[in-house]
């Protein structure tokens, strides 16, 4: 059912984000490797600042528990709980600001790092209601092309918005994806990453999925069109996911990210939720800002049953009131 279909993508989603905090932003794929014995069981690793000594990264999740989710996690969340409130059960964009900033603003509820995109945002909320930047509420977000801009938009396809037609469906996604990423390639990028939750969500299969993927990305052409077709070239595919991500960077930005995300959702044809997971772990860097779109994508094509249990669990103890939202 399309039920079950959004809640293996929500689920896909929050275990995919909590599978990677334990290297997020640890640039060295080899040190991944090493710490994990050889790198089959990546995910769900404690986060150690010691693991970073030596090599290029930036440690911010100290503290942190296996399970627990990261910021872009927690992005999803304020997304989830703003529809939730809502009477019309969409997200709106000032409900869903005022949740934001009610969890990552001054006296806020998440206590951790927070990125520069939600940093840009609080600021310009800020700077509008001082009277100092003229612009609509909706559109605060920072003109900032990295991952963050996808974190929201599982919770957009739950609302009553994900079932709408054509052009005003992606008139609501540029909308969502404006709140905290006023850029034209978040913006372009988006679309095609709310197009292929759509198809997946309503039971196709991964060939469709990225063909649906590769349909928008057309239509929206330019930077947005190439980075997706180098993503899904035949030559890129016979590459593993920590090779590719190591061409075309790992960084948070949507130039490496985006195709990335792409090519590890393409990879899933001859493996499986945990194995592309893990290997998107193995890539290091951004793994966290990646694994959001992978997760809710994959997560109703392979189905609740082909996320792993244990890993449903551990999410599930250090976020509790998460599967109240789902």
């Amino acid at each position: 059912s399309i039920k079950e279909k959004m809640d293996a993508s929500l689920v896909g989603a929050f275990v995919a984000d909590a599978a990677g905090v334990g290297f997020e932003w640890l640039y060295d794929q080899a040190r991944i490797v090493k710490i994990t014995g050889g790198g089959k069981d990546a995910c769900f690793h404690t986060p150690d600042s010691t693991d970073y000594r030596g090599v290029t990264g930036y440690y911010v999740m100290d503290g942190k528990k296996p399970g627990d989710i990261s910021m872009y996690g927690v992005h999803l969340q304020a997304a989830l709980e703003a529809v939730a409130t809502n009477a019309n059960h969409q997200l709106d964009g000032s409900e869903f600001l005022e949740s934001f900033t009610k969890t990552f603003g001054y006296g806020g509820t998440y206590r951790g790092y927070i990125d520069k995109t939600t940093r840009l945002t609080l600021n310009n909320i800020v700077l509008r209601e001082a009277g100092h930047l003229d612009v609509e509420y909706e559109e605060c977000g920072a003109d900032d092309p990295q991952a963050s801009a996808f974190a929201k938009l599982p919770a957009l396809l739950k609302s009553s918005m994900g079932t709408a037609k054509g052009m005003q469906f992606a008139s609501e996604v540029v909308a969502s994806i404006k709140l905290t990423n006023n850029n034209d390639l978040a913006i372009g990028t988006g679309i095609v990453m709310a197009g292929m939750l759509r198809t997946a969500r309503a039971g196709d299969t991964l060939a469709n999925t990225i063909i649906a993927g590769a349909n928008v990305a057309e239509n929206i052409g330019g930077k947005v069109q190439e980075l997706f077709e180098d993503a899904t070239t035949d030559n890129s595919r016979a590459m593993s996911q920590q090779d590719y991500a190591t061409k075309k960077g790992l960084s948070c930005a949507l130039t490496s990210s985006f195709p990335v995300i792409i090519h590890a959702i393409c990879k899933a044809k001859n493996s499986s939720f945990k194995e592309v997971i893990n290997n998107n772990v193995l890539c290091g860097g951004d793994c966290c800002g990646r694994s959001i779109m992978i997760g809710a994508i994959l997560g109703p094509i392979f189905g609740l049953e082909g996320i792993p249990k244990e890993w449903q669990k551990m999410v599930k103890k250090q976020n509790p009131d998460l599967w109240v939202t789902i």
